[in-house]
């Protein structure tokens, strides 16, 4: 399909390998993934239905390129967010992608991915932070989690994350 200004993404042909470690056997390469292709329009909404363990969760980390728990052997195909090639971008790059354009996920267990150490507000500036160090300010913090519709966005942002519901969490 040609790519249009509507196209938000586009993957074509994706597939991950990966190294399995099954107790007492030798290391075997498995695919996760292999050949999905498919569009997603700006403003439409895309479900992934299959059955536990095809592939959903590991798909979508595979866009965002975020898996850290999974050595990749080989992640190929063409991914391209607003016609920019994902697998290209740098760390950097794809840092700035998630701040500026809104290029993330909300993770089906949110309390598996934030620290429980670390206050709410505290891990929303982080993630605003552009370069991973600078601090945006406090009332940024506050007007973002007021725009989700938090009640009390000072509030919520001294909490720890264990202290928020799931949906809260998400």
């Amino acid at each position: 399909m040609p790519e249009t200004s509507n196209q938000l993404l586009s993957v074509r042909n994706l597939k991950i390998e990966a190294t399995s470690y099954p107790p007492g056997e030798p290391p075997k390469r498995i695919t996760i993934v292999d050949g999905v292709s498919f569009d997603l329009q700006r403003g439409k909404v895309l479900g992934l239905i299959g059955e536990s363990g095809s592939g959903k969760s590991t798909l979508v980390r595979a866009i965002s390129r975020l898996m850290p728990n999974l050595r990749v052997d080989e992640l190929s195909g063409d991914l391209r967010f607003e016609g920019r090639d994902i697998l290209k971008m740098s760390d950097r790059e794809l840092r700035a992608l998630r701040q500026s354009r809104g290029f993330s996920m909300i993770f089906q267990d949110p309390l598996g991915y934030l620290n429980p150490t670390h206050r709410v507000g505290r891990q929303v500036a982080e993630a605003l932070s552009p370069d991973g160090r600078s601090q945006p300010e406090r009332m940024r913090v506050l007007r973002l989690l007021d725009e989700v519709g938090f009640a009390d966005p000072g509030s919520i942002a001294r909490r720890l994350p264990h202290e928020l519901s799931g949906g809260m969490r998400q």
